[in-house]
């Protein structure tokens, strides 16, 4: 069932699908994050929610609109005050017997995953980093205006923090790292994104000694001068520079944007020896790339789940998520040296 406060919008990709099962398999339906009500009719006799839509900031209704109805609960959002919430609930949600996973996608839900199936594939693995780059035809994309805000609202949350000598450590967006990715896309600059699902890891693999993951950029103009203005403007409570930054940052995403287009996550790690070993992680459409892993992590949720609140890189079987991912559609690499 596709759900949201404009149902007729889903009309026209609900009947591409049945049409391509041969098969009412879908529905469309009206639902409102804001409205815990619409949402437990909605839920009741289902057995997950997806959260694909922007309403971090009603995580707590959404939630519990779940929990009520007796549904498993999986989001693809990037948000600290959702992750929040949803630890506040982590002893309701655990005595439920529901599965509660958050941060799911692509980045946040694969940098641990990949660096978890480095850790399975190469015994003693000291340094794992793992970088992105995204880049889209912003002027063929026809992007709504909502979406550059929700780039824009990942700026105010942005965590910038690696693992380094045995601690987490803060750092600034003016020390980036160079990293080379494969298809087309060559020696890009970026800088550090914290993720919540990275925090385990150390303890996890007691032989990291560095650890992080890193995002690249979209084009030198947003890089240079409207993600260092969006890091500041956007923690400011004034609607006028917000709706500045929003103009300033489509004008520069369709300006200046380049191809090769598409997106790809690439891990680079070494052990002892000089061991090295390269996973990347590509598809030329990055929604496709947001969407395949999560289908990938149900797949084996569906099998087996466990009750409670997890992150999607930790809750899942690595290896199976990229035997998944591949035959989902996305091109996986793995380079040993």
């Amino acid at each position: 069932m596709l759900a949201g406060r404009h149902p007729e919008r889903a009309a026209a990709l609900v009947e591409a699908l049945n049409e391509e099962t041969g098969d009412r398999r879908v529905q469309a339906a009206r639902a409102d994050a804001a409205d815990g009500d619409s949402l437990r009719c909605l839920l009741a006799g289902k057995s997950w929610l997806i959260v694909a839509s922007s309403t971090a900031q009603y995580t707590e209704t959404v939630a519990q609109a779940a929990l009520s109805a007796g549904c498993n609960y999986l989001d693809l959002q990037y948000s600290w005050e959702k992750i929040e919430a949803l630890r506040r609930m982590a002893g309701e949600i655990a005595a439920s017997g529901l599965t509660f996973i958050t941060d799911g996608g692509f980045h946040p839900g694969l940098p641990a995953a990949l660096i978890r199936y480095a850790a399975q594939a190469m015994v003693g693995i000291e340094e794992a980093l793992v970088g992105s780059v995204i880049r889209v035809d912003w002027r063929a994309a026809n992007v709504d205006p909502g979406t550059v805000v929700e780039l824009l609202e990942e700026f105010a949350d942005f965590r910038m923090v690696v693992y380094e000598g045995g601690a987490w450590r803060p750092q600034t967006m003016w020390r980036s790292m160079r990293m080379g990715f494969d298809h087309g896309f060559g020696e890009q600059s970026c800088i550090p994104m914290f993720l919540e699902e990275l925090r385990p890891l150390p303890e996890q693999i007691p032989s990291l000694r560095s650890a992080g993951f890193f995002v690249g950029g979209f084009n030198r103009f947003v890089d240079w001068l409207v993600s260092p203005l969006a890091v500041v403007g956007m923690r400011l409570r004034s609607a006028a520079v917000h709706r500045a930054l929003t103009r300033l940052m489509g004008w520069g995403l369709k300006r200046f944007s380049r191809p090769p287009y598409g997106t790809v996550l690439q891990l680079e790690a070494r052990g002892p020896g000089a061991k090295a070993l390269r996973v990347s992680v590509y598809h030329e459409d990055g929604y496709a790339l947001t969407a395949i892993p999560v289908v990938a992590a149900l797949l084996q949720l569906r099998e087996q789940r466990e009750p409670g609140l997890h992150w999607q890189a930790n809750a899942v079987n690595p290896a199976r998520l990229m035997e998944d991912m591949v035959r989902l559609g996305a091109t996986v690499e793995v380079t040993r040296e």
